[in-house]
């Protein structure tokens, strides 16, 4: 049997996907519906050996049948490679091109494109008992509902992706696609514990105007992009920024087309570095040579047009040139995948970080009253989720420093929540919270504002759930005066079942932490009343009329807004809450074929699933 060596967090997911498979299983028995649901994990984050190992782990227990959607015929080629090497047992079939191999294998791949409807129809809807979405955020085009809705007797489907929500706004972390997240990391969690290299990022301004370059559905004219940005001076620039941020790196290039391509990689030969233009349908043996160039060290520049923004893997690429402008909303699923590229460890070439660079052009403005400004769209803003002004033309570690300065600046502003407490109607605001929030979770979270949930730990610890953005909530505990990073989920209810799962593992002391302890509906102590008056300034007599739990609440809240962030260290890196036993959550290891390595979190043995 082969071995597959995944890291704590991806372990994690798998035991994540043997709840949710055992859950649908059930359900399945029980004549209802199969499942679907969403793995989001950052690019470089190991997403194909993931699934693999759930795979083989449902293969050997329960004999599924499983077929993977991939986008392109490169990425068929790259996941039974893998699946050779890292799950020789599972045998493998493709539907690629000619071929359709279904009889006699436990796992078929498959692009998109070869699940046509003529495809289709001759393939039963009960061939597979597990479906995986690679690259997920394409489920919203019609081609994958036609083959979503094809296999919906499926036991299970899971989405996998990097970018969640589409450049046109559409999630597929929905209940019209995939209902629930199991899975959310993200670029700054998995690089502040070791799992994704540091990335440094840096601004290159142009000065170009874009102005003549209309915007259709959220992305910019693909042919007048390259007419506006593909001239001499603009590539120039490229080359300059490379030889100055990350000069003998290698690297990957990202144009607008294929003419945009061919160019800017001739003006990096012309100032006398190895340089190689790939793009969709160039000769494939050609394709080939320049790949095997590139991983041999012979091509140092490797540019593309969106070839390689999806699924391509070379761990030792430590650059990245963004030549290619994006709109906002493009921004939010190019910047991620290209970013992305960099970020994967690979121990061989002595790789200890990434560079990213990306040309920043001007977008001028005609709106009403805002004539003459500029816009500057930004692929490093997008991708790292974090505004402009955190990251200054030069050098900034993209995700350290700016979470840091994110949650201190959070802590300090609580100060200003604190008035809240301090009248009746506004306490009574903070009790309707309260109460759609035990709709969805047992424990006794508090609201701080309107961001915020917050839960007080033993010797003054805690864990809180923090709106960052309309889609993104991020989960932290704090403890023994160390701030962790736990998790995180693409809304407050999401990531407060991910908090939730970590106090149920953690064993923390229900009688305080759950709301339906019977001393919480006993009248409030005198004591009780006392503190609480003295901490929040309320009335006796209201404080008095309130429930023990409910006084208990204020005097949480107000406890967690006097907060002294000077009393919190803020840990730069430390290895993750992940890492689930697989086996205590009724998956064997030698099912999965895992090996243990590295110390494991103090919590990490508590666990009861």
């Amino acid at each position: 049997m082969g071995v597959l060596k995944l890291f704590p967090f991806q372990k994690e997911a798998c035991v994540s996907l043997w709840e949710v498979a055992r859950r649908a299983r059930e359900k399945k028995a029980a004549g209802g519906a199969g499942e679907r649901c969403l793995v989001i994990g950052p690019t470089g984050s190991g997403k194909t050996i993931t699934f693999l190992a759930f795979v083989r782990a449902t293969s050997l227990r329960w004999k599924w049948r499983a077929l993977v959607i991939v986008p392109s015929k490169e990425l068929v080629k790259q996941t039974k490679e893998r699946s050779k090497e890292h799950t020789p047992e599972i045998r493998v079939g493709m539907i690629a091109g000619g071929k359709c191999e279904i009889a006699g294998v436990d796992m078929v791949i498959s692009t998109s494109a070869s699940l046509h409807k003529k495809r289709l129809a001759k393939i039963d809807p009960n061939e597979f008992d597990l479906v995986i979405v690679d690259e997920a955020h394409h489920a919203s085009a019609e081609s994958y509902k036609a083959i979503l809705d094809h296999f919906s007797p499926a036991t299970l489907m899971i989405g996998m992706t990097a970018t969640y929500v589409r450049g046109d706004g559409i999630s597929v972390a929905s209940a019209e696609y995939f209902s629930s997240v199991v899975v959310y990391h993200t670029i700054g969690q998995l690089t502040t514990a070791g799992y994704l290299v540091p990335a440094r990022g840096y601004y290159k301004r142009t000065g170009l105007t874009l102005e003549n370059v209309p915007i259709r559905r959220g992305n910019y004219d693909e042919r007048k992009l390259a007419h506006a940005v593909n001239i001499p001076e603009r590539n120039k620039m490229a080359v300059e920024a490379w030889r100055e941020w990350a000069p003998g790196r290698s690297t990957v290039v990202f144009c607008v087309n294929i003419d945009h391509a061919k160019d800017m990689a001739a003006v990096f030969r012309e100032q006398g570095i190895s340089a190689a233009a790939v793009w969709g349908d160039m000769d494939e043996g050609e394709y080939k040579r320049i790949m095997e160039d590139y991983e041999a060290r012979r091509v140092l520049a490797l540019v593309n047009c969106r070839l390689l923004c999806e699924g391509w893997d070379a761990a030792w690429t430590s650059g990245v040139l963004m030549a290619r402008p994006a709109t906002e909303s493009a921004g939010a699923v190019l910047g991620p995948q290209m970013i992305g590229r960099g970020l994967r460890l690979h121990a061989d070439s002595g790789k200890k970080d990434a560079v990213i660079i990306e040309l920043m052009d001007e977008k001028i403005l005609s709106a009403a009253g805002r004539s003459g400004q500029t816009e500057l769209p930004s692929l490093l803003g997008s991708g790292y989720g974090i505004s402009r002004g955190e990251i200054e033309d030069g050098a900034g570690f993209l995700h350290d420093k700016a979470r840091r300065n994110r949650v201190e600046k959070g802590w300090r502003e609580r100060l200003n929540l604190y008035e809240g407490l301090r009248s009746v109607e506004a306490v009574t605001r903070t009790f309707d919270i309260i109460e759609r929030v035990s709709r969805v979770s047992q424990y006794a979270w508090i609201p701080l504002g309107m961001n915020s949930y917050y839960m007080g730990l033993a010797d003054g610890d805690f864990i809180e759930v923090v709106a960052e953005t309309n889609s993104y909530c991020e989960v932290r505990a704090v403890e023994d005066r160390e701030l962790k990073f736990i998790g995180s989920g693409p809304s407050w209810k999401e990531a407060i079942a991910v908090a939730d799962g970590w106090l149920r593992r953690h064993g923390v002391n229900d009688c305080f932490s759950r709301r339906d302890q019977g001393w919480r509906e006993k009248e409030a102590k005198e004591a009780q009343v006392y503190l609480a008056h003295k901490l929040t300034g309320l009335p006796k007599g209201f404080l008095s009329s309130l429930k023990r739990g409910q006084v208990s609440d204020l005097i949480t809240s107000a406890r967690a807004l006097l907060l002294p962030v000077e009393s919190i260290k803020l840990v730069q890196s430390q290895k993750p809450a992940f890492g689930a036993d697989p086996g205590k959550a009724g998956i064997a290891a030698s099912d999965v074929g895992m090996q243990n390595d590295g110390e494991w979190h103090k919590w990490q043995f508590q666990l009861n699933l």
